[in-house]
């Protein structure tokens, strides 16, 4: 399976160059095509097609990492 990654550095927030650590400000998003699932009633326009309000809850992320002092 090919996952494509996807990530836009929005802001540096701190440059720390005593301790060589940086904190910066990122969103990223993950693509990826799997061909086990099988969809019912699919309309023609892809736009006709997009899931409701309640897509967030399918796949979450937790931040982890070291924050600098």
């Amino acid at each position: 399976m090919v996952v494509k990654l996807s990530i836009n550095i929005l802001n540096i927030d701190r440059i720390d160059t005593v301790h060589m650590m940086f904190a910066l400000t990122m969103e990223y998003s993950l693509e990826w095509r799997d061909h086990r699932l099988r969809y019912k009633n699919l309309k023609e326009g892809l736009v006709q097609n997009r899931l409701n309000k309640n897509v967030s809850r399918i796949l979450t992320f937790k931040k982890t990492g070291k924050t600098p002092t």
